[in-house]
């Protein structure tokens, strides 16, 4: 009787030790569930964060070549204008030698060329006479840039036009043909040109000549302003 009963009681310590090694099974095998899906969002997230990396090296990639783009395009469109835009500035000086017979009224006239293979629009020229000191830079002499008016001329490429300014009888004038003989006055003869290219932007350009008494001539001594 004793025997049986243990071996009763060893049966049923067995049934009852089955269902605690299957349940521990199962934890196991829930685990690496975990953790194959754990794997899988890492996995997931450093896809998103390798395609967000690209994507932004992409668009800057992108945007530098729309800068490069945008550059090249600013540089062909600028050399375009220089090598087709109008460029007007002074041929020649019509003036007379100053000497010991020169009387006065006397004109100071410039030739005015379009030098560019475009047309120069609404060219509206200026010019001006000053007597200064030995010495003095001429630089002193300056023109405000203004937009030319809409009505003035258009001087085609190869094309001149003429402007100049009188030097008037009077005895301040005959004063000052007098310091330029004896050298103690610099005349001046200064002008400039205000036009627009087929391009639409405003351009100027200005010179500067005065009179040489030793070379009885009437050089030409620079810009007044850079010419654009």
């Amino acid at each position: 009787m004793d025997k049986q009963n243990h071996t009763h009681q060893s049966t049923h310590a067995s049934t009852q030790a089955k269902p605690d090694s299957h349940h521990q099974g199962d934890t196991s095998l829930m685990t690496n569930y975990e953790w194959v899906s754990i794997g899988i969002q890492v996995l997931t997230l450093l896809a998103i964060i390798a395609y967000t990396v690209f994507s932004r090296r992409q668009w800057h990639a992108m945007d530098k070549a729309n800068k490069l783009t945008s550059e090249s395009a600013a540089f062909t469109k600028k050399a375009l204008e220089l090598s087709e835009r109008p460029w007007v500035f002074q041929a020649a000086l019509k003036a007379p030698t100053l000497d010991a017979s020169v009387r006065l009224p006397i004109q100071l006239q410039f030739v005015v060329k379009n030098f560019g293979r475009g047309p120069a629009m609404n060219v509206v020229t200026n010019v001006g006479w000053e007597k200064a000191a030995p010495g003095v830079r001429f630089d002193k002499f300056e023109f405000k840039r203004t937009r030319p008016p809409d009505s003035a001329p258009t001087l085609m490429p190869e094309g001149i036009t003429f402007n100049g300014v009188e030097i008037a009888d009077t005895p301040e004038n005959r004063a000052v043909i007098k310091g330029v003989l004896d050298g103690t006055v610099v005349l001046y003869v200064f002008g400039d040109c205000i036009y627009m290219d087929q391009f639409g932007n405003p351009r100027h350009s200005a010179w500067v000549q005065r009179y040489d008494r030793e070379l009885k001539h009437w050089p030409f001594v620079g810009n007044l302003s850079k010419a654009d």
